[in-house]
């Protein structure tokens, strides 16, 4: 296993190391994560992450970030970043990173209290039906709301200068929202009150499709693969694998995990592939077609006992040979390791794990233009925030 600093400007890995594991096809090109230089992005009123998210905007990147007391914040990330990151793109590498140092506001550029409650999934919206050029945030609360947002428009409230609210629902579910999760104009949501809620955005606003209904517990996630396709999971340790047309779960994974299962996140070029990770210290990879035992069971990167903080593993992607599992390994942080660890769906091996001095639990990336594309990662743990870029060997 390749161990290294997030944090060096370089992830020194000998040819002889490379070698041996392209000989076992562990790793396509990528060798690690290096966290960009500079501190943390911040806003005071955002005590804890739970979602992250970016997106291009003319030369620039928004991230947005949410989680605690119903906090959002929007952070600007300047167009030097942004350049670099469509350099990457076209090269497919990073070399030391020196390029993308430094031109990011750290202090937030909007920042407001969506909900009365935390907020449990936010997106930006890449497509949508909206006047503004400026894309639509959604978010989704502990209060049982999903709030469409218009960030360019500013409204003012008893606590201060807030986005514009274009849209708002409370009759998806009947409790709190855990989850979130859009492709295109599609919504699915999962509740405390165990259903799943299949949703469109109109014109009019968000329109239910369908509320899909299995589980016996809370539903912690969701995680959309096409238009009609979503995976769930939560407290009852099942996942399911739904067609939202018929309405039914036509695939369950039985007792998928040990305890209460956290995250699942589809593979970019797999469909049959799926991992999720739990409140018990280890990540499994799924093929749907056989549903009785994981493909492959990953340790290591969370501490071997019960966790008491969730955590969401992602994959990343090179835009290379996209029909390989070797160009989208996972990255995942942990509970108690403070490292990032990135690991093969192709072999089950671990690729590394970096050190990064606090344990990352809630992960997103911005995949470029073409979307194919890692470019850059926000790692957020409790109220600190950074930028990771894939180091590409």
């Amino acid at each position: 296993v390749l161990k290294y600093k997030c944090l060096d400007t370089q992830i020194q890995s000998t040819g002889k190391e490379l070698e041996y594991r392209r000989e076992k096809k562990d790793c396509g090109p990528f060798t690690g994560v290096r966290r960009l230089n500079g501190d943390s992005f911040f806003d005071p009123n955002l005590s804890k992450i739970y979602a992250v998210d970016i997106i291009k905007l003319g030369q620039k990147l928004l991230m947005a970030a949410a989680g605690d007391k119903g906090n959002v914040a929007i952070y600007g990330i300047e167009s030097t970043l942004c350049n670099a990151a469509a350099s990457n793109s076209e090269n497919r590498r990073v070399d030391d990173g020196s390029i993308l140092e430094g031109n990011s506001n750290k202090e937030a550029l909007l920042a407001f209290r969506a909900h009365q409650r935390w907020i449990g999934g936010m997106k930006f919206l890449t497509q949508q039906s909206s006047q503004s050029d400026c894309p639509l945030l959604i978010t989704a609360s502990d209060d049982g709301g999903v709030i469409l947002w218009d960030i360019s428009k500013q409204a003012a409230s008893r606590k201060g200068v807030q986005a514009r609210s274009v849209h708002s629902t409370y009759e998806l579910h009947n409790a709190g929202i855990f989850s979130l999760d859009t492709r295109d104009t599609v919504v699915v949501t999962g509740s405390k009150d165990k259903s799943i809620s299949w949703a469109k955005i109109r014109e009019s606003g968000l329109q239910q499709l369908a509320s899909l209904e299995y589980h016996s517990s809370v539903v912690k996630t969701t995680c959309i693969r096409d238009s009609n396709t979503i995976a769930s999971a939560g407290n009852d340790r099942d996942i399911c694998i739904w067609d939202a047309r018929g309405g039914k779960a036509s695939i369950i994974i039985e007792d998928a995990h040990q305890f209460s299962i956290n995250a699942v996140q589809w593979h970019p070029y797999n469909e049959n592939l799926i991992v999720s990770a739990a409140l018990d210290p280890f990540l499994h990879l799924h093929d749907i077609r056989h549903p009785k035992k994981p493909l492959y069971s990953f340790t290591g990167h969370a501490l071997p006992r019960k966790s008491k903080a969730m955590y969401q593993p992602i994959f990343l992607r090179t835009g290379m040979n996209i029909t390989s599992e070797e160009t989208a390994p996972i990255l995942t942080g942990g509970r108690g390791t403070e490292c990032l660890s990135l690991y093969s769906p192709s072999t089950g091996n671990v690729i590394s794990r970096g050190e990064s001095d606090i344990d990352y639990t809630t992960l997103g990336a911005y995949h470029g233009s073409d979307g194919n594309s890692t470019i850059l990662i926000a790692g957020a743990s409790r109220k600190h925030l950074h930028l990771f870029t894939p180091v590409i060997s």
